[in-house]
């Protein structure tokens, strides 16, 4: 077994899927890897290659595969690639399944489930002459992986996993970055725009937590309100709404204003509030309402959406 690069470094959520895929492969023959875009999937089995040995197959490999042969004919490629691989390694890593399966599997593909038989062809000769194979994808794999593999999943980034991925960012050392603070206003982001975010910040010398969260704001979430035409409002003002004035302030504000009660008690803000209702109703207001500071505020205009996990607070008169 070949020994691990010390310069592959992992946040505590990829190195948990690392893990997984480790005992995966000292259990079975078929390990399968999944995690949202841009969560660090290749750069997962980069570090198993370097601990555990084997090929590592990516769309690259694939297109040329594919240029040697019928231009339709997607499944031989994929088939005739990985054979090869078999061939001079035990273990093959094939990265990015997904973009394969969304061609054979798309409604209008003329040889619908032919990838299937392909892959089932490819499992049960790995697994007869003793090789292994490592399979790393966005979506749902197809059915005859799902049924053998021994799969581990990339779960969600916590601030820790923020910090370890802009770890060694340009600028960053200097910037002192409150990752929790960060996490908090947008729990939702990838490996790559974290990295992006530092890299751009760090260009002006300007990586702090504040000009971090502007960057965020300026770039992933602007609404089509402009919010200074917006009047400042109090809880007072609101009319008709008392149920939800007082699940704001319990589920949104309070954690926000009062950070030592928030410490003590363990409370956590809502990742989303959805105000819905028809035009003219206050949802904008509401947005301008009184509650946490201006940069940590996550309420979204309804024409707009939400990200992360919402929940829809409701009102008598007005839906809110």
């Amino acid at each position: 077994m070949k020994q691990e690069k010390e310069t592959v470094l992992l946040s505590p959520a990829q190195q948990k899927a690392f893990e997984g895929l480790l005992a995966g492969v000292a259990a079975g023959h078929v390990i399968l890897l999944k995690g949202r875009p841009c969560s660090g999937k290749t750069t997962i089995l980069e570090k198993l290659q370097s601990a555990a040995g084997g090929v590592l197959l990516g769309m690259r490999e694939f297109m040329h595969a594919l240029a040697a042969g019928e231009p339709f004919a997607l499944e031989e490629a994929f088939l005739r690639m990985i054979e090869e691989a078999l061939g001079t390694h035990d273990i093959v890593l094939v990265d990015d399944l997904h973009l394969v399966t969304q061609v054979a599997h798309n409604c209008d593909y003329p040889r619908a489930y032919l990838l299937d038989a392909a892959l089932t062809a490819i499992i049960g000769g790995a697994a007869s002459i003793g090789k292994k194979l490592v399979f790393a994808t966005e979506t749902d794999a197809p059915w005859p992986i799902i049924r053998r593999a021994f799969t581990s999943e990339i779960g969600d980034f916590t601030p820790e996993d923020y910090r370890a991925i802009c770890q060694g960012a340009p600028g960053e050392e200097r910037g002192g970055l409150d990752f929790n603070r960060i996490h908090r206003f947008a729990p939702a982001l990838n490996a790559q725009q974290l990295r992006n975010a530092c890299t751009w910040l760090a260009r002006g010398g300007d990586l702090h937590t504040e000009t971090f969260i502007e960057y965020l704001r300026s770039h992933d979430m602007t609404s089509n309100v402009e919010l200074e035409q917006v009047q400042r409002v109090s809880w007072s003002d609101w009319k008709g709404v008392d149920d939800v004035i007082r699940e704001l302030e319990a589920k949104v504000a309070l954690p926000f204003e009062n950070d030592a009660l928030r410490q003590e008690l363990g409370l956590k803000p809502k990742r989303g509030v959805l105000l819905a209702g028809p035009p003219g109703t206050g949802k904008t207001t509401n947005r301008e309402g009184p509650g946490p500071p201006a940069e940590e505020q996550v309420l979204f205009d309804r024409r707009r959406g939400c990200g992360g996990n919402a929940r829809l607070l409701q009102g008598s008169g007005p839906r809110v």
